[in-house]
């Protein structure tokens, strides 16, 4: 879904950069585990994402068509 893509800076997501996985609907907001919930996110990302107070949102997918 995420086409391997960190939402926040829009830069690709690799072993070397690392990630986490955050919570759009924070937990403690009554947010689920569930993946409908999740987004990745590299951790110097997710870090500004709390430290902020930033939004994220869930990718959506772009059909091409043919």
């Amino acid at each position: 879904e995420q086409q391997g893509m960190c939402p926040v800076c829009d830069q690709k997501i690799t072993k070397l950069s690392g990630w986490h996985s955050h919570h759009i609907v924070w937990r403690v907001h009554g947010g689920s585990d569930g993946l409908h919930n999740r987004v990745l996110l590299h951790p110097t990302c997710h870090q500004q994402v709390h430290c902020r107070g930033l939004h994220v949102e869930k990718p959506r997918l772009v059909s091409q068509g043919v």
